[in-house]
């Protein structure tokens, strides 16, 4: 009786995840991100000089949290500047921890590719070590790429980002 209870287990498991990747995730639109941004407080801007490769962009900030949404010529051209970023939040990852204050401060990097949404989410922060914390997400989705910051002087404050992130849809 256990084995199959397991078993079934298992298997809904297995057909969960299935069916959750195979929904994939669709780039958000500017509109919508504009009206989470300005709800959640937020001052929008749209991009005016635009880096080479980027069609349009929006910058959102407050006193505490930042985010900035790309729209890129194309999906590789997106997929490009996430892998830029790995690279570049990993060096700094290894430079960091490299030092005693870097260990004291937990900076880490975890990174998560599928075939329809890479995730980046790098994080720092420790009250003994007397450091604020910072939160940031990297998300590419099609042509999209879409980043999330927020420093706080407690660690409860950058939860501000994964609300964000959240609301948002990713």
């Amino acid at each position: 009786m256990k084995l199959k209870s397991k078993m079934l287990a298992i298997m809904l498991t297995a057909v969960t995840l299935f069916s959750l990747s195979a929904c994939g995730k669709k780039a958000i639109s500017a509109e919508k991100y504009q009206k989470i941004m300005v709800d959640a407080g937020m001052t929008v801007e749209i991009g005016e000089d635009m880096q080479e490769g980027v069609k349009s962009y929006y910058l959102a900030s407050d006193l505490t949290r930042l985010s900035y949404l790309e729209f890129y010529e194309s999906e590789a051209a997106a997929k490009a500047q996430f892998d830029e970023a790995v690279k570049e939040m990993r060096s700094m990852e290894a430079e960091i921890n490299a030092t005693d204050d870097g260990v004291a401060a937990h900076f880490e990097v975890v990174v998560s590719e599928a075939s329809d949404i890479n995730k980046l989410t790098a994080s720092m922060g420790s009250e003994e070590a007397g450091f604020g914390f910072d939160k940031v997400i990297i998300i590419q989705v099609d042509d999209m790429l879409l980043l999330v910051h927020s420093y706080a002087a407690v660690a409860d404050g950058t939860k501000a980002v994964d609300e964000l992130v959240d609301k948002l849809g990713y």
